[in-house]
């Protein structure tokens, strides 16, 4: 601890006070086969939790039921990119994330951990508290957008996945 502290003080980095604050990028390779699980589409994302993102992909919950014994969900909105342009899938999933952000900063309902955007669908990440109050919000926020399908899943493989806008059993895992 130390010498962690002393390289800090050193390189005169700042210290981070929320872990919800201190995100990493990544890059992904996607599945290009004709079935593939949520997430197996993305290209890029960033995360403030990579512990979470990676028992999601190493097949783990350690993490999520831990979160869960507490109270708290880790999940993930997600939406169709059907309708998007390619060239505007990026900046809708930041534009939907910050306002996402804003609206939930005064508030105690869930944190942005990090999102991502894949071939298919774009996914932003939370740690939820309170999942009726956040799927109120997700809703009122994404029927601002021109999404045609959205939903939200737990962050584990075979979690629980609501559907809150669109039909179709290709959403559904």
């Amino acid at each position: 601890k130390e010498r962690i502290d002393s390289l800090i003080e050193e390189m005169r980095w700042g210290r981070c006070e929320d872990p919800c604050q201190c995100f990493t990028s990544y890059k992904m390779k996607p599945n290009l086969t004709s079935r593939w699980d949520f997430r197996e589409d993305v290209l890029v994302g960033t995360t403030s939790c990579i512990q979470v993102l990676n028992d999601y992909y190493f097949n783990s919950s350690d993490h999520f039921d831990s979160a869960f014994e507490n109270g708290a969900i880790y999940g993930f909105i997600f939406y169709d990119n059907a309708t998007v342009p390619r060239n505007e899938v990026v900046t809708l999933r930041a534009d939907i994330e910050d306002d996402l952000s804003v609206r939930l900063s005064n508030r105690t309902d869930a944190d942005v951990i990090g999102g991502a955007t894949g071939l298919h669908y774009s996914y932003i990440d939370f740690i939820v508290y309170d999942m009726s109050s956040f799927m109120q919000t997700v809703d009122l926020v994404l029927s601002e957008y021109p999404v045609l399908s959205y939903g939200f899943s737990e962050f584990k493989r075979g979690g629980k996945v609501v559907r809150l806008k669109g039909t179709g059993s290709d959403i559904l895992n």
